[in-house]
């Protein structure tokens, strides 16, 4: 008769799960190489700082390195958003560009070359505000890469209504 030993692992069924996600990278690092991340757009919520006294709200959002063209702010329906858009610069190439680009004359010989500038991060953040506010009289600033929006709160009047007999 012979002698079976039965060993039982608990960590096997994680060197099977290790050994398929490394199988899943190798083929995502592939991938990549494929579709390059160079034109991939990066969106990210800004940093920024909420507070309200007693006539308005103050919202300041950071906004690193990018222009003051670049942004946009909406009030709609009681909700801000704030959109922005930081470029970078890449190098000259044939005049054929996508509409939605900003470009540049690189000043070269060649003057069918232009710098073509292609946004790396795109801020956004919408906050609701509600409609307690005077959108009429927002007000926004834009200094050292902090935009500082200044929304004054609606004055809440009482209004009497008049009951009429039927």
């Amino acid at each position: 008769m012979a002698l079976s030993l039965n060993v039982h692992d608990p960590f096997f069924p994680l060197s099977s799960f290790d050994r398929d996600m490394h199988s899943f990278l190798r083929l995502a690092d592939r991938l990549g190489t494929v579709h390059s991340n160079r034109d991939r757009t990066n969106y990210q919520v800004p940093n920024y700082e909420y507070n309200r006294d007693k006539d308005n709200f103050h919202l300041q959002v950071e906004l690193p390195g990018v222009a003051k063209e670049h942004i946009e702010v909406e009030m709609n329906s009681g909700n801000l958003t704030i959109t922005a858009r930081r470029f970078r610069s890449s190098p000259a190439q044939p005049v054929s560009q996508e509409p939605d680009q900003s470009t540049e004359n690189t000043g070269e010989n060649d003057a069918n070359k232009t710098r073509s500038l292609k946004p790396s991060h795109v801020y956004k953040m919408q906050v609701k505000i509600g409609n307690n506010v005077d959108e009429e009289g927002i007000k926004a600033e834009y200094n050292h890469g902090v935009l500082e929006l200044i929304i004054p709160q609606r004055k809440m009047t009482t209004r009497k209504i008049s009951i009429t007999d039927l």
